[in-house]
């Protein structure tokens, strides 16, 4: 009998085997979406503490987590995932150089700086996962003016001689039969957004929002919310999901209703650039106030997911 396949647990079993082996290497990014890749040599130790740590993420992801659709703006909880396929997997070069990672030119230490990021991959009979960390939080340790290292090795303190650079126990993401699921949405967003793009869709998703419902200021509001990475986001997602397009009227008594603080001229709505007060208009069209139907409450809820409810009988 034909049973449905389980991508994350062919996962988990493919680096159980006995017979998976783990490679490093590290990214660097010259420029936006374009990647420079090296692969690294390893002691055969530190593959194995590598490897430790993806079988670790693998049945993280396999027996602890549960997928949310993708929204850039929700915050992805400890037993969240999102799975990205297609065209939806950003990174420019980057995943298409480590398909033959093994070929990759190899790491030099005269060309020793800060990487990007890591991929840990993970080798094994039915295929390669790339697992995946941004480095930004981590350290390099050697040199430097006005201080030095030192190395404990149990008994002594040691001059470090060498750099030494830090790695995590835990993974932004991992890549897998065509899947990308992340694991850790801050760090995957603050290297793969596209802020560019975000910044430049500005102009077009407020002329869209203008037609229906107009706002006085609408320059400032379009200039803020090129020059914040967040308000371009929720920007987007006003667009796409917001309810812009309900009459004035059905707005206002929301407003009021649920004590967002925006002002209104006429039927225009007012965009009051104080830092206290900036999101106010986009807090309106996103619907971003909910009432709780047993407590009463009202709550904030920024970043949403829509759910089928089933029919009443």
């Amino acid at each position: 009998m034909a049973t449905d396949r389980d991508p994350r647990r062919e996962l988990l079993e493919l680096v159980a085997d006995n017979e998976a082996e783990a490679h490093l290497t590290l990214a660097w990014r010259p420029k936006p979406s374009e990647y420079r890749v090296r692969l690294v040599e390893m002691e055969e130790g530190l593959g194995e503490e590598f490897l430790a740590h993806a079988r670790a993420a693998a049945a993280d992801l396999a027996e602890e987590r549960v997928a949310v659709a993708y929204d850039p703006e929700w915050p992805l909880a400890e037993n969240q995932y999102f799975a990205l396929a297609g065209e939806e997997i950003p990174g420019g070069n980057l995943f298409a150089d480590l398909e033959d990672f093994l070929d990759l030119e190899s790491f030099e230490r005269k060309s020793m700086k800060k990487p990007r990021l890591y991929t840990v991959a993970v080798q094994g009979e039915e295929g390669t996962a790339l697992f995946g960390k941004r480095m930004a939080n981590l350290k390099q340790l050697g040199r430097r003016k006005g201080l030095f290292a030192a190395v404990w090795d149990g008994d002594t303190f040691n001059e470090l001689v060498d750099t030494v650079t830090t790695f995590s126990t835990r993974f932004d993401w991992v890549l897998w039969d065509d899947v990308l699921y992340v694991l850790n949405a801050k760090s995957f967003h603050a290297e793969f957004r596209d802020s560019a793009a975000l910044r430049a869709a500005v102009q077009g998703h407020v002329d869209a929002i203008c037609e229906q419902v107009e706002i006085a200021g609408v320059a400032d509001f379009v200039s803020r919310c090129q020059s914040s990475v967040p308000m371009a986001s929720k920007l987007r997602s006003v667009y796409e999901h917001g309810i812009w397009r309900e009459p004035p009227e059905k707005l206002k008594a929301y407003a009021v209703e649920r004590g967002i603080d925006v002002d209104w001229d006429g039927d225009r709505l007012v965009f009051d650039g104080s830092i206290e007060r900036q999101h106010a208009i986009l807090k309106l069209l996103d619907e971003d106030r909910t009432e709780g139907p047993v407590s009463g409450r009202t709550y904030d809820s920024a970043a949403k997911q829509a759910v089928e409810v089933p029919a009443k009988a």
